[in-house]
């Protein structure tokens, strides 16, 4: 637990685009600290956010919606929320979506700390920041090095495993991630199927079942390179 003195030193660069302290900030930013990612085991981006007051998710069994303040509109994807990655803009250019869930860009072993703040911004940030700004801020490498290997196994059928390094030499630090988590399916019988289930590999599912009910596989990759004030990051 921190101290008050300590949360309102904590660094925020969300509220005027630039690293200042909590106390001087000119909105309230709440923070989400990687200490605490690793301390619930929060596996995505909306499952860390929805510990928030004034937010809530809910899961369609394809994308994780982000509601806040009573509104929630069904189908939104997001656009009302501005997701940010060190500042930049992340949300898609063709429905202006912002990704929270497993579907998303990044692994939450990279986030340094997850900044959010409340109500519109479009003032500092342009469109889609009407309900809120959402900044993820990745860790740098610093000159101690850094070798993790790591491993998930849930029991919901949740299993992964993630590989991160990290090292500092100078001005110039590199940090490459690496990570796979995979959902294992269910089946579901369902009475009145109509010739309509669809098993994975495509064949009409005639009994009724539904092979593998909400399997996926989601991969991050991440590749950071800073050089005294520069950085180039490369995500897939």
């Amino acid at each position: 637990n921190f101290s008050l003195a300590q949360l309102l030193d904590t660094k925020v660069s969300s509220a005027a685009k630039y690293e200042q302290p909590e106390r001087d900030a000119p909105a309230a930013v709440q923070v989400i600290t990687a200490a605490q990612i690793a301390q619930h085991g929060w596996t995505n981006l909306a499952q860390a956010l929805n510990s928030l007051p004034g937010l809530y998710g809910n899961n369609d069994r394809l994308y994780d919606y982000q509601g806040a303040r009573g509104l929630a509109i069904a189908g939104d994807y997001n656009t009302r929320f501005l997701l940010l990655i060190d500042g930049q803009r992340n949300n898609d250019n063709v429905y202006g979506q912002a990704l929270l869930g497993s579907e998303g860009w990044l692994d939450m072993s990279v986030i340094e700390r997850i900044e959010y703040i409340a109500g519109p911004g479009s003032a500092l940030y342009g469109s889609n920041a009407m309900l809120g700004t959402i900044n993820v801020i990745t860790k740098q490498a610093t000159t101690t090095p850094l070798r993790q290997v790591g491993a998930l196994v849930s029991s919901g059928g949740l299993t992964g495993v993630n590989v991160l390094g990290a090292h500092r030499h100078g001005e110039t630090g590199v940090l490459l991630q690496y990570s796979q988590q995979q959902q294992a399916g269910c089946n579901q019988t369902y009475t009145n199927p109509q010739n309509l289930l669809v098993r994975k590999d495509g064949a009409v599912a005639g009994d009724g079942v539904a092979d593998g009910l909400d399997f996926s596989t989601n991969r991050h990759a991440l590749l950071r390179l800073d050089h005294d004030a520069w950085s180039l990051k490369l995500i897939a």
